[in-house]
């Protein structure tokens, strides 16, 4: 998350705070899906190492789990009431 403020202030926005929650809440439905789907890593490590501009990680996790760590993140941030231009 650090490097996304470090990077904000680096281009000169002034959303250096939108830029630090970005980073947090970026990959945060990632351990939301873990708890959910005990096989997930498993699927995850072998979507990240397959992955392809034809087949994007959130592909295979559609395929496999009928959701995506995006989508779970979405709706977290959402119900954390967070900006809809950072969920």
């Amino acid at each position: 998350a650090m490097t996304c403020l470090t990077l904000a202030k680096r281009i000169g926005t002034q959303a250096g705070d939108e830029a630090y929650a970005l980073g947090l809440f970026h990959d945060c439905g990632v351990p939301l899906m873990l708890q959910r789907f005990p096989n997930y890593m498993t699927v995850l490590e072998e979507a990240y190492a397959s992955a392809s501009a034809e087949c994007r990680v959130v592909d295979t996790e559609n395929r496999v789990f009928n959701t995506n760590h995006a989508v779970v993140g979405y709706y977290t941030a959402k119900s954390w009431r967070l900006p809809e231009h950072v969920t």
